[in-house]
């Protein structure tokens, strides 16, 4: 699968196909594909964005724990 480095400002930050991991690398259930990327790596559009209820609802495990400083 597929990784990239997305900011929180990205798109992809509130997709439901996001594994998002800020800081790290993250995924992407669709592997990216059809991700629009600008030429500075950003993804811009995708046909199958999902936007999620809430933040940190597509966050793995890691990255809430440390949110929550647990």
């Amino acid at each position: 699968m597929r990784k990239i480095s997305i900011s929180d400002d990205d798109l992809c930050s509130n997709c439901e196909h996001c594994k998002y991991d800020p800081g790290q690398l993250s995924s992407c259930e669709l592997n990216f594909n059809p991700a629009i990327f600008n030429p500075d790596g950003y993804v811009i559009d995708c046909f199958d964005f999902k936007h999620i209820e809430k933040q940190g609802d597509n966050w793995v495990n890691n990255a809430v724990n440390e949110l929550l400083n647990y």
